[in-house]
């Protein structure tokens, strides 16, 4: 059976139990499970975000002297990842690859380089029949969401409780070793910074630092907006060095290689790491790294007026931590968001021209979003500018805005039961920005957390 059989067969069938049955029966197949590797393995970057449609072979499917899908592989990881060849060129290169290949190793490689193989199947599940850590899960520790039970419970078992602003920024962390700095999304994508933070071998060798990356032009944080985009030509490769030199961290733990990097939880209490971090901040002079702005107070009604303050002044929210948290590579019920309004990351599964007639006919008119485990469809018509309507969030046509599977980030008020149909839908929601970095949605549960 060919790689695109087994992916049909995979996508044939809805069962969970059907699909790791599939899996299970092809588990020696090394080329399946390369492919499955290689698509979602977060570390890995091809640079290529949009593919020309290969209509036809210059070789027949019977042909001896086509490129394999392996040998499709290679190039992609040996030429694309490692950015041996860019630009223009590396266009052209992968489209003379995919002509000399037959048409079901094309479509096959086609899907690796957008990272969605169409078969319905997730990382937990190609690791629980391959094995822990089959495809590299990033370590990371996230806070819970909102619960006035969870805050009471931090301030009882503590006489002090730090609270920290909520950055808006992207999540990030650095990895610091003997000889080399490795920044990572929170998806685990490896992100060129020009060797921004490579001056941390000399301070904090064996230590991750976590925190936001933002822009700063001028001495001011830039928005949003802007710090995304920035981000997003990193993400592609594309960034400007003058752009990169504009991007600065946020951070707020200090984290011990080891315990990082083994996933387990640590023994480090989040006062001392946090004590650990700004001495490390101390010895960084030029706003490279900055620690996140903290205050330590004793009741509830002291954390809500800094947050309301913080608020006021555009920010997003703040963060409840424990001083006593220890690192773990899970939510944290010792860390609790405090947010204004929600957000949440949508998966987009369809679209709708302007309506003819009006101002954004021909256009994007809405987009047709939903999470990951199907609670939630929702359709979503503001928030977006003229230019990203006009271009379809900065795609060709709509056919290549959904085919790059895109999810985005949303602001809403509430998520509510449509009446018509068994799914929850969002009240008044709003586009924010395309969410490169994120792989998988929220779900209803924690929308509603």
């Amino acid at each position: 059976m060919t790689i695109l059989q087994i992916l049909n067969q995979l996508q044939e069938t809805s069962s969970r139990l059907d699909k790791e049955e599939i899996l299970r029966k092809n588990k020696e197949n090394a080329l399946l499970q390369r492919v499955l590797s290689v698509t979602m393995d977060p570390r890995l970057n091809f640079y290529i975000k949009k593919i020309d449609q290969v209509e036809t072979s210059v070789l027949d499917d019977e042909s001896d002297t086509s490129t394999t899908l392996d040998e499709g592989l290679d190039f992609i990881i040996g030429q694309l990842s490692t950015r041996k060849i860019t630009g223009n060129a590396a266009r052209a290169a992968l489209n003379l690859t995919m002509e000399n290949m037959t048409s079901e190793d094309r479509e096959v490689l086609r899907r690796v380089m957008l990272r969605d193989l169409r078969c319905g199947v997730k990382v937990p599940t190609v690791n629980k029949i391959f094995g822990e850590d089959f495809i590299h899960v990033h370590p990371v520790m996230l806070c819970e969401a909102f619960s006035a039970a969870g805050i009471e419970r931090i301030f009882e078992e503590n006489d002090e409780v730090i609270v920290q602003l909520k950055a808006d920024g992207a999540r990030a962390s650095i990895a610091v070793y003997e000889d080399k700095v490795i920044v990572q999304t929170r998806s685990g994508e490896i992100l060129d910074l020009h060797g921004r933070f490579d001056f941390l071998t000399s301070i904090c060798p064996g230590f991750v630092i976590d925190g936001e990356l933002l822009t700063r032009k001028n001495g001011k944080i830039e928005s949003r907006k802007v710090s995304n985009g920035i981000m997003n030509s990193i993400g592609h490769g594309t960034a400007d060095p003058a752009d990169v030199a504009r991007v600065f961290m946020k951070a707020w733990d200090l984290i011990p290689l080891p315990t990082w990097e083994s996933k387990k939880k640590g023994n480090q209490k989040y006062k001392d790491r946090i004590s650990a971090l700004r001495d490390v901040i101390a010895q960084i002079t030029d706003g490279t790294i900055e620690l996140i702005e903290q205050h330590i107070v004793k009741t509830p009604e002291e954390a809500n007026e800094i947050c309301a303050e913080w608020m006021a002044n555009g920010e997003e929210g703040a963060i409840i931590k424990s001083p006593n948290q220890l690192w773990e590579n899970k939510r944290s019920k010792d860390a609790i968001k405090i947010k204004a309004e929600r957000t949440g990351e949508f998966r987009v599964v369809g679209f709708e021209y302007g309506r003819e007639g009006k101002q954004f006919a021909g256009m994007l008119g809405a987009l047709i979003v939903a999470t990951d485990d199907g609670k939630v469809v929702s359709n979503v018509g503001g928030g977006f500018s003229v230019d990203q309507r006009r271009n379809w969030l900065g795609y060709d046509t709509p056919e290549a805005m959904m085919e790059a599977n895109l999810i985005v980030e949303l602001k809403f008020n509430e998520v509510i039961k449509s009446r018509a149909r068994e799914t929850y839908a969002l009240f008044l929601p709003r586009f924010l920005v395309v969410r490169y970095d994120k792989t998988e949605t929220n779900t209803l549960e924690e929308l509603q957390a």
